[in-house]
């Protein structure tokens, strides 16, 4: 079906979570208008995108309202109907100035009291605990301002940053901490650890919790669970951070638990919960409100998301999807071309251990590129464009590296 006369913005052209929504849009025949704040955007080069429009929507010095205005005006001047985002300040800003918004246009986004409930730490803990889930306590810390208390944690705990935020670090053993997890034994290494951190945006301390980490991603209407999919993660630089996963057979346990938390906050429209498998059972980490990086897994596998995402805010049936169910029978693996090369160059160097060895982790990757279950989520041979952006972009990782390093450098000896 064809919907020539239906425009969509897609805000967060950069990731492959947009780059994935943007293909998925453009193949049912919507018209695109694209909004990235990098000149060099993947989401810029598809051949699905009508317009580009580019905006440092992350710069401090501007004010939410004026990103509001701008937003608002892409959606008049374009008549837009829908709007796609899987930027969170995004959401939130959008949320904030819902009343002023151009009143023929809908926003696909959580609304702001759930929202909010999902991206403060502290208010998902009891979000958890409604619904019956076991999860790790976790205190966000501000390192700029006073330390929390600590008596409450129960130790071990880990230090997890927000890859949103920048983070420097005065000494080697404090990024060690942070980059690998490593657990904190008692509270006196914890105070020295983050003693030794400033962040622009708040830390994470949480109970440390052994078992396999993986994560769900779902579409949910008016509460009722429409689709998902379960993935592990097969490749990560760090800790948590997935560069590579594959899907799994929905464990019944956590599709029932997916289920309850569907209904009890009467959930519309995507979302994700990351997860640890341990011993005891599932302990549930934190919720997404937002697409997540299973995005393109989830198309590979035949499950289109980003569609069923509109369809449960439109309650209508107009765009159809082809899966309307939470099972599937295949194995897919879905990776980023930089993620996955950067991590085996590190596999190879020693940085990171891959439990098969340097061979397998190469074997491993080679098989992205000749295995029809194995997909990089830029690369479609219908729209490579975004790909070749993403190459352009990986081979100048390197020179931006040494820029770093030799900036932080500087600064550790001023």
């Amino acid at each position: 079906m064809k919907n020539i006369n239906t425009n969509v913005l897609i805000i967060g052209g950069n990731s492959s979570q947009g780059i994935s929504i943007i293909r998925s849009m453009g193949a049912l025949g919507f018209k695109l208008s694209v909004l990235s704040d990098k000149h060099l955007s993947p989401g810029f080069y598809s051949r699905y995108t009508y317009k580009k429009y580019y905006y440092d929507y992350r710069s401090k010095i501007l004010d939410d309202s004026d990103v509001f205005g701008l937003i608002n005006n892409i959606i008049v001047n374009d008549r837009i109907d829908f709007v796609f985002t899987v930027e969170e300040k995004i959401i939130k800003i959008l949320n904030d100035y819902k009343d002023k918004m151009y009143k023929n246009c809908i926003f696909l986004i959580p609304e702001q009291t759930l929202f909010n409930k999902v991206l403060r730490k502290e208010q998902t803990g009891k979000l958890f605990e409604e619904c019956g889930f076991k999860h790790p306590k976790t205190i966000a810390v501000n390192t700029r301002e006073s330390m929390p208390s600590f008596c409450e944690m129960t130790f071990p705990v880990i230090v997890k940053q927000s890859f949103k935020s920048k983070i420097e670090y005065l000494n080697d053993s404090s990024r060690d901490s942070v980059v690998n997890r490593k657990p904190v034994l008692n509270v006196e290494d914890l105070q020295v650890i983050l003693s030794n951190i400033i962040a622009e945006d708040q830390l994470i301390v949480q109970e440390y919790i052994s078992g396999d980490e993986g994560s769900i991603m779902f579409v949910a209407e008016n509460g009722c669970l429409r689709s998902a999919i379960q993935s592990v993660y097969t490749a990560e630089i760090l800790r948590g951070l997935s560069i590579s996963r594959k899907s799994i057979a929905l464990d019944k346990e956590l599709s029932a638990m997916l289920s309850i938390f569907c209904k009890n906050t009467n959930w519309v429209g995507v979302g994700g919960l990351d997860y640890i498998k341990a011993e005891n059972g599932y302990h549930i980490l934190e919720c997404n409100g937002r697409f997540t990086a299973s995005t393109n897994l989830s198309l590979c596998l035949g499950i289109d998301l980003p569609c069923m995402h509109l369809e449960a805010f439109t309650h209508k049936g107009t765009y159809v999807c082809n899966n309307r169910t939470a099972e599937y029978d295949s194995e897919c693996h879905d990776a980023t071309l930089s993620g996955l090369t950067w991590w085996l160059i590190y596999v190879i160097l020693g940085k990171v251990k891959h439990c098969g060895g340097k061979l397998n982790a190469l074997l491993y990757y080679a098989s992205f590129f000749i295995c029809n279950k194995r997909n990089f989520d830029m690369f479609l041979i219908k729209d490579p464009a975004p790909a070749f952006i993403e190459v352009l972009s990986m081979l100048s990782k390197p020179f931006t590296l040494l820029a770093n390093k030799f900036y932080m450098k500087k600064r550790l000896y001023l």
